[in-house]
């Protein structure tokens, strides 16, 4: 018989039951790891939801018109700030309400969503792009594959001007798509929704195109 430790360990690992205690430590392991980190996964997003949310009240505040149609510019919650909240964006159809800035940066998307300066102003001609986060960060865009072809998109400009869109597409293209090739022939304002997609993945992304309605266009 074997007569080092090292030897009489290898020996008793190789029994049945003894195997099967050390399987199930090793899995019990594995499973403690994993609830720790999808813990800290939680509460980093908890964190990331309450900043979000935190900010974009104070852009609200600082824009002037809440949900149900008050009015409320602060002075002090636009010092609150260093962006200035350049529209509200709405979409009924998925509960969506949250402030729109211009993008100068990634960490705009951390607590608002942003329309991409290299695109048009909206409610102007062409494509005004917008760019949220799917997940992390309030998921402002979170349900944006639920959108429906025909469903409204509202956007209340600083002016006070209100425009109402029409979904018009709704598709899923790789990341390096050039969004242009979405823009209209006849260069008519429409604002181009992109999040990452699917969810949990930045492998693809979700494209949701709305014109805005002829009514809007007349009255504008």
């Amino acid at each position: 018989m074997p007569n080092s430790a090292i030897s009489v360990v290898s020996e008793a690992v190789k029994t049945p039951k003894l195997w099967t205690i050390l399987r199930w430590v090793a899995a019990l392991g594995i499973i403690t790891a994993g609830v720790i980190l999808v813990v800290r996964g939680e509460s980093s997003t908890s964190d990331q939801t309450a900043r979000f949310t935190e900010e974009q009240q104070a852009l609200r505040r600082a824009f002037g018109v809440f949900p149900d149609g008050s009015q409320s510019g602060d002075q002090g919650s636009a010092n609150a700030t260093a962006r200035e909240s350049i529209a509200l964006l709405a979409i009924p159809s998925i509960d969506v309400d949250v402030v729109v800035v211009n993008y100068f940066g990634y960490s705009d998307l951390e607590t608002a969503v942003a329309r991409m300066q290299n695109s048009a102003q909206i409610g102007t001609e062409g494509s005004a792009v917008i760019v949220g986060h799917r997940t992390g960060f309030g998921s402002p865009f979170r349900n944006l594959d639920g959108v429906k072809i025909g469903d409204e998109v509202d956007v209340t400009l600083r002016t006070g001007e209100k425009l109402s869109f029409s979904v018009t597409r709704n598709t899923i293209v790789s990341p390096s798509v050039d969004l242009s090739t979405f823009d209209n022939k006849s260069n008519s304002p429409q604002v181009i929704l992109v999040t990452c997609h699917p969810e949990y993945s930045t492998a693809q992304r979700l494209v949701i195109v709305a014109e805005l309605r002829a009514s809007a266009m007349e009255s504008a």
